[in-house]
């Protein structure tokens, strides 16, 4: 296939003067690659067109012009398009407002641009309407107003949920989710009837207007990812999805201090539009997971499973939430015979309050006639309640941010438990294991002074300096070199100070 080579352009940016980049055409129609050491543009409604393959390289940042409602930028995969975008964690892909060249942006900023949604052929088992023709539903994304002719464009599902629609890997996308009108909001990553072929891990959503992630159908998994101070939940799951995330960090952003918006729900687990009890029924599988709440507020509830949707929950930490678990009975109590038939499992994990009366088997669920009753058993058995350890901050700069339990924590001295095939058993629970974190590195948290960042600079006898972030150097033990992504156990040290290593 031909490949297009974009000729770059001067674009005056909102931010002040002209400045070397390429914007992308509106319609990309044959294989596209854009290459590290350049920069590029969106502005308006980018759409990766049917048969067309878009690749990122590693580093490279595409900018996206700020607007809302249908001035709003967006980078949309199309049905039968693909995206090859493979960062690393050296060399993350961004995508970020145009304002982000000049100016230093936070939580606070967000809804600047729309995001990036990837459309497939997976299979949804409704949609919002409940009309359809055929033996499968399809559904126009949500949070976009096309142009004429272009109504195609934004819509997903159909029969084939083990597709592909590419790669997405070691990608950040920042302070989008512009709104189109009330209530009508562009997700950061937006997955409409993906499937299962597709690939998405290391992926970051920071301070997105809606929800970081939401998911609609389709079969498509997920691994390693941060849903960092979204208004809105960290992971939305409608229209029968069914597929597993292992590795899935989430900070809920605060309300307070004059700030209107806040996180809503860590995890909005739906299972059906219309018809309500379609099949496939959707199904959750989550393991290694780390959930921060928003403190004492109200509203504050960790998961609620509502509208025939049922998960799988191992090894996981659930922190810093008012309440944790809210199963809806609904109207037609779709959810409630899913609960009562067992397909809703919470195994293995560790379960803390930020508010103290509500640390019992008792306390924690919400509870009233709307709500699926006698939780007590999720929160008992090989759920502990007990506080693992970690260190909230949301301050960036701080360098206060712990999201590794200590050695001597709960999450990693109790025993896990098993998780369903396709997932990997990790002797930890949460996130982060005690020695390494995943998101240092690619991640806006660790670029803008977040995370704890303890460690030992040492001269390395071939690579020269490097950054130890796992702590002091000892004999006998594991450390991780970040420069290098690779676990090294310490054998011994010369009496030259230097050491002798063997790579695992």
């Amino acid at each position: 296939m031909n490949k297009t080579i974009l000729t770059a352009i001067g674009i005056a940016s909102v931010c002040g003067p002209l400045v070397a980049q390429t914007q992308l055409a509106n319609k990309i129609t044959s294989d596209t690659t854009l290459e590290a050491g350049n920069e590029y543009l969106i502005d308006g409604y980018t759409y990766v067109m049917p048969g067309a393959t878009l690749t990122i390289e590693p580093g490279v940042t595409i900018y996206a012009a700020e607007g809302t409602g249908a001035s709003a930028s967006a980078l949309v995969v199309t049905r039968g398009a693909s995206i090859n975008a493979v960062g690393t964690a050296v060399e993350p892909i961004v995508f970020t407002p145009i304002s982000s060249k000049t100016a230093t942006l936070g939580p606070d900023d967000s809804g600047m641009w729309g995001g990036v949604i990837i459309l497939g052929n997976g299979i949804l088992n409704s949609n919002k309407s409940g009309s359809f023709t055929g033996d499968y539903p399809t559904q126009d994304v949500e949070g976009m107003v096309p142009a004429t002719g272009d109504e195609s464009l934004i819509n997903y599902g159909g029969s084939d949920s083990s597709e592909s629609s590419g790669t997405f890997r070691y990608v950040s996308i920042r302070h989008g989710g512009t709104v189109i009108s009330e209530g009508n909001e562009i997700n950061g990553l937006t997955l409409g009837g993906v499937g299962s072929g597709t690939t998405i891990d290391h992926v970051e959503v920071f301070g997105n207007k809606d929800d970081a992630i939401e998911i609609f159908g389709g079969a498509v998994n997920l691994d390693y990812i941060v849903a960092a101070f979204s208004y809105d939940d960290s992971l939305d799951l409608d229209e029968g999805w069914q597929g597993q995330v292992q590795h899935f960090f989430a900070i809920q952003r605060k309300g307070g201090e004059g700030l209107d918006d806040k996180g809503d729900k860590g995890g909005e687990w739906d299972g059906n539009d219309k018809p309500a009890t379609r099949e496939p029924l959707m199904l959750l599988q989550l393991a290694n997971a780390t959930f921060v709440g928003m403190g004492t507020e109200a509203s504050n509830t960790a998961i609620n499973i509502r509208a025939n949707g049922a998960a799988e929950v191992y090894n996981s930490l659930f922190v810093e939430y008012n309440k944790m678990l809210q199963i809806d009975k609904d109207s037609d109590e779709a959810t409630l015979g899913r609960f009562n038939d067992g397909d809703i499992k919470f195994e293995g994990n560790l379960w803390y309050s930020s508010t103290a009366a509500n640390n019992t088997v008792t306390g924690l669920a919400v509870a009233g006639d709307s709500y699926v009753a006698g939780l007590d058993a999720f929160f008992s058995g090989t759920n502990q309640i007990v506080d693992p350890g970690l260190t909230v901050s949301r301050t960036a700069g701080s360098f206060a941010l712990d999201v590794t339990p200590a050695a001597d924590s709960a999450a990693i001295t109790a025993g896990t438990v098993n998780v369903p095939a396709g997932l990997a058993k990790k002797s930890y629970r949460g996130a982060f294991d005690t020695y390494y974190n995943w998101a240092t590195g690619w991640t806006k948290l660790y670029e803008d002074g977040y995370f704890v960042m303890e460690g030992t600079w040492f001269e390395h006898p071939k690579w020269g300096w490097m950054y130890l972030n796992s702590g002091a150097l000892e004999v006998a033990s594991y450390v991780y070199f970040q420069e290098t992504d690779q676990w090294v156990w310490l054998a011994s040290e010369d009496d030259t100070g230097f050491w002798t290593y063997l790579f695992r």
